[in-house]
């Protein structure tokens, strides 16, 4: 084979794999946080972390209270969450799932928030001003979602929200 030859071969199957990375769910991700630290940037804000979010729109799957020893009993080392995408290919992140693998018996949905119900009071506000669209709204949310601060900090308040002893 020549070496143009071989060189188109190379440069084709570069593309492939260019295509493949920045249309899977690493390249989602990647895409995401760089638009955010723009955004962020752009409106004054250090980091993504500056961010405050609210769990009033967060949907539990479960009733509370609960008395069930195999959720009341857990460890928070028992929870977990999952990303619940749209795609394999082109992803979208539609929410989080927080499930909770108990000693015995199979996974539980404990809770769940979408994106599009992920509030936060300071995009609230620039969304109110105009400053923002929802499309840039439900980015830095999807964002800031799949930041592992953020992922820890649901599984704590569920974590809470179920041995709260006002619902016993």
């Amino acid at each position: 084979m020549s070496a143009i030859g071989t060189a188109l071969q190379s440069g084709i199957l570069l593309l492939i794999a260019a295509f493949a990375l920045l249309s899977s769910r690493y390249g989602y991700s990647l895409n995401l946080r760089m638009f955010a630290k723009r955004q962020m940037k752009r409106f004054g804000y250090k980091s993504l972390k500056d961010l405050k979010f609210s769990f009033d729109r967060m949907i539990y799957a479960i009733p509370l209270p609960t008395n069930q020893p195999s959720i009341k009993q857990a460890k928070m080392e028992s929870y977990r969450i999952v990303e619940d995408f749209d795609s394999w290919i082109y992803p979208q992140l539609n929410g989080i799932r927080v499930l909770l693998t108990p000693k015995q018996g199979e996974e539980l949905l404990i809770a769940y928030v979408s994106t599009e119900q992920f509030r936060m009071p300071s995009l609230d506000q620039l969304l109110i001003e105009g400053k923002i669209n929802r499309t840039t709204y439900r980015r830095i949310s999807a964002t800031k979602l799949t930041m592992l601060s953020t992922k820890t900090e649901i599984i704590e308040e569920v974590y809470s929200q179920i041995q709260n002893k006002r619902f016993s």
